[in-house]
């Protein structure tokens, strides 16, 4: 009796997944292994949902890797060089107001 898997019940696999029963449908629609059983039961393995996350799994490389050795240097490659925008700005006109 080793060698037979620990069915779970659509409840306990959508928690286990942490998704909904509804989500856990719509899996089984796109691939995710069930089990129907004589009763028209569905059952899950664990190892099958475990299998079918490890296959599903999207790992996100950056696009851009940070290089240690390149830092910024405090200068502008611009050629219309730093702006202060302050100073483009004006004075500042808050003064209060006569009554």
């Amino acid at each position: 009796m080793d060698d037979i898997p620990r069915l779970l019940t659509p409840r306990e696999a959508a928690d286990r997944l942490r998704v909904s029963t509804k989500t856990l449908r719509r899996l089984r629609a796109s691939g995710l292994p069930f089990i129907t059983l004589t009763s028209g039961s569905i059952r899950y393995d664990a190892r099958d949902l475990a299998d079918f996350v490890g296959r599903n799994t999207k790992r996100i490389e950056p696009k851009c890797p940070i290089d240690p050795k390149v830092r910024a240097t405090g200068t502008t490659t611009s050629k219309s060089g730093v702006v202060d925008f302050m100073d483009l700005a004006g004075p500042t006109t808050s003064r209060k107001r006569r009554q």
